[in-house]
């Protein structure tokens, strides 16, 4: 149903449900999702993530993971939240803040 609403999918390229959708999406479309990622950050960084990395068309955010969360949700006009995780609480308070 996605594919046949939307371009693309944006989201990080870490690993879960969220995801596997977006490659699922990738697939049915013929191209890549579109990962952005926290190129400049130094406290948690991204080695757990860089496997991920040739899976999507990939994005620098010149940035750490706190301005990805609010980052990600302004990419967009429309914010599907997939699961429940920490992840997912944080974007969804920057969602109703950037509307405000």
């Amino acid at each position: 149903m996605l594919a046949s609403l939307f371009g693309n999918v944006i989201v990080a390229p870490d690993d879960g449900v969220y995801t596997d959708i977006a490659l699922e999406f990738g697939k049915l479309k013929g191209k890549k999702p579109i990962a952005y990622y926290p190129d400049k950050d130094t406290y948690y960084g991204i080695e757990h993530i860089r496997h991920n990395f040739p899976k999507y068309e990939l994005r620098p955010i010149n940035g750490d993971w706190y301005k990805l969360n609010a980052d990600l949700t302004k990419q967009a006009l429309t914010v599907i939240c997939l699961g429940f995780s920490p992840g997912v609480l944080i974007e969804g308070a920057f969602i109703k803040y950037h509307q405000k």
